[in-house]
């Protein structure tokens, strides 16, 4: 598709919205929607500064907004970039003590069937500019 800047300048261009961003703070949390992202990239932990490996999902919601969340060991080894386009579910439903310390416990969920068709099995890449926090 070509366009001259005045036929660009005319099409009218809706304001885009961040997606909103999920950690799941509080029992109960919940997100539930169309898998359309799973990104793989690395993070530098501000407190120790070191790089750490982590999978970001992002979800469309049904009403429309994204949001995205970090995975933890449990979920990236329930979802997988196969699942893109998949319904999902994640909820947080408390903490359980570990020898290694807390850990964050999920219900997880998907469909057997693709609800998009937005399949790309492939790993995204984001960097820490990515992440919120």
């Amino acid at each position: 598709m070509s366009l001259t800047r005045a036929e660009a300048a005319a099409i009218e261009l809706k304001p885009c919205k961040e997606p909103r961003y999920e950690q799941f703070e509080q029992p109960g949390a919940k997100v539930f929607g169309v898998l359309t992202s799973v990104a793989k990239g690395q993070i530098t932990d501000k407190q120790t500064k070191k790089k750490k490996e982590i999978i970001r999902y992002t979800v469309q919601e049904p009403e429309g907004e994204k949001v995205n969340f970090i995975g933890t060991c449990k979920i990236d080894l329930m979802i997988s970039p196969l699942d893109k386009g998949k319904l999902i579910s994640i909820e947080f439903t408390g903490k359980q003590s570990t020898p290694n310390g807390e850990m964050k416990v999920f219900a997880v969920g998907k469909s057997e069937g693709f609800i998009s068709s937005a399949r790309d099995a492939a790993f995204d890449e984001i960097t820490d500019d990515d992440i919120p926090f």
